[in-house]
């Protein structure tokens, strides 16, 4: 969780009892699921599985700013640093999202 979101939303899965501890989503624009897997990833041992559940499709116009995702995504990673500490791997992601965030300011995708 400290280098991104590694879940597909539509394709997670859990127990109800999970959401009765974690609670329900924080309203965090364009990162609720993000913060979501975070308060489950703190209480529970979260896994991918190797299978591909699902395809999904990105227009190549979207209007989102790449730079406001990547500063939220930074946002995000941080709190994972807090929550469960650091890897030896931690600077390196923290690093690549921040140099993506250069890069978009400059203009450069």
């Amino acid at each position: 969780m400290q280098w991104d979101n590694q879940f597909i939303h539509s394709s997670v899965m859990f127990g109800e009892y999970i959401l009765e501890k974690v609670g329900l989503y924080e309203i965090i624009e364009d990162m609720e699921d993000y913060a979501m897997w975070m308060k489950v990833a703190k209480n529970y041992n979260v896994t991918n599985i190797p299978e591909f559940l699902i395809t999904i499709y990105r227009a190549k116009d979207r209007k989102t700013s790449m730079y406001y995702l990547y500063k939220k995504r930074l946002r995000f990673q941080i709190q994972a640093i807090k929550n469960v500490g650091i890897y030896p791997e931690t600077p390196l992601f923290v690093l690549r999202r921040l140099v993506a965030m250069a890069l978009c300011k400059l203009g450069i995708k």
